[in-house]
């Protein structure tokens, strides 16, 4: 059958019915995020989705976005920390940068037709083909994020072209093999002693502090408290606001009902702690967490709602797997998680990262191994 690539930027024309009998690399990538994100986005970085498609209906498809250089969360944030604002200013990055990513978390953008493994690839070229031709043509820089080590097909098609690539840090998952609570405490025994008597006397002081933790429902109260828990908890820990308001969340929660998910922690009737994450079938992604900064006491509400409590749940919401970010690994690692690293690819067509992209990009993948070590 004869196959084409053909550029969506309207959401709410890709094909519903198509969409969902997809395989999606992330929770993220669902329909109903991606149009959430188009209906709310307030930060002009509209969404561009290629798609590969045949007489059948979608091959394979690439959801990206525009990002203007510097923007938090973007390529080039990625890249230069909090150095990419004041280089934007100045000029020395002025490319909008063409991401191949899920919009709303650092997760890649790829999305499959199911049970075509042997195909995945020569789809990827297509698509990238199109991508570059695109980025060129619009005088864009193009970057895929997230690319996980464990993808050696993506990794090795990138190389093979020439992308620049560094390491962006490593992202983290937790696997269920457990039923409840006390299930997930003998799994975590038989990794480490320590961390399985750690979790039982966390949850006990949490308890004893005065902390409730429960799933609640994704009504306007919760997402306005989930929104602003999770700007002061950004503000404090990265300077910045997120991108995102309780407009895309509440458009979120109408879109996906019950596959939003929020957790809360509760003290005297306030919600002093949130999570909140968007499930696919058997995955949740945990996206977003905030946190009172202030007169807060040392009482296990971070471990004890983010992955003890979520994690004592999983089977009775039919999760098998939790993905996580890339802060805290090593309180992930402690937890039962996998960690995998992973890296950003990068295509400059134009601008000083053209000619001396290459040195730059070694001195940072030996910056980020030192600091890893």
């Amino acid at each position: 059958m004869a196959e084409r690539v053909r550029i969506e930027t309207d959401m709410l024309r890709l094909p519903d019915a198509a969409w969902r009998q997809l395989h999606l690399d992330h929770p993220g990538l669902r329909l109903e995020a991606l149009q959430s994100h188009a209906a709310t986005d307030r930060t002009g970085t509209p969404l561009r989705v290629f798609l590969l498609e045949d007489d059948a209906g979608i091959v394979a498809a690439a959801v990206c976005r525009v990002a203007a250089a510097g923007r938090p969360t973007s390529a080039t944030h990625l890249l230069y920390g909090r150095l990419a604002a004041p280089l934007s200013r100045v000029g020395l990055l002025r490319r909008p940068v063409l991401e191949c990513r899920t919009p709303s978390t650092s997760a890649g953008g790829w999305v499959w037709r199911p049970d075509d493994v042997v195909g995945r690839r020569r789809a990827m070229r297509q698509l990238l083909d199109a991508m570059e031709h695109n980025a060129r043509q619009n005088g864009m820089d193009l970057a895929c994020i997230a690319v996980l080590a464990s993808d050696t097909p993506q990794r090795e098609e990138l190389l093979e072209r020439g992308y620049l690539h560094a390491s962006t840090g490593a992202v983290a998952h937790l696997d269920v093999h457990w039923q409840d609570f006390d299930g997930y405490v003998r799994w975590l025994r038989g990794r480490s002693k320590n961390a399985a008597t750690n979790a039982r006397k966390e949850m006990s002081r949490n308890r004893q502090s005065g902390v409730t933790l429960r799933r609640i429902e994704p009504d306007r109260a919760a997402i306005e408290d989930l929104h602003r828990l999770l700007t002061a908890h950004h503000l404090d820990r990265n300077g910045w606001s997120p991108s995102m308001g309780t407009e895309f969340l509440q458009e979120l929660a109408r879109r996906l009902e019950d596959d939003l998910l929020l957790f809360a922690a509760e003290r005297d009737g306030r919600r002093i702690a949130m999570m909140g994450g968007i499930r696919a079938g058997t995955t949740l992604c945990a996206s977003w967490f905030g946190i009172e900064l202030q007169d807060r006491e040392n009482d296990f509400t971070y471990p004890c709602l983010t992955y003890y409590h979520v994690a004592g749940m999983a089977a009775s919401m039919g999760l098998e797997r939790i993905l996580y970010g890339t802060a805290a690994l090593a309180a992930k690692r402690a937890r039962g998680c996998t960690i995998t690293d992973s890296e950003i690819y990068y295509r400059p067509h134009g601008g000083w990262l053209k000619w001396f992209g290459r040195p730059y990009f070694s001195l940072h993948r030996r910056w980020k191994a030192r600091r890893a070590a």
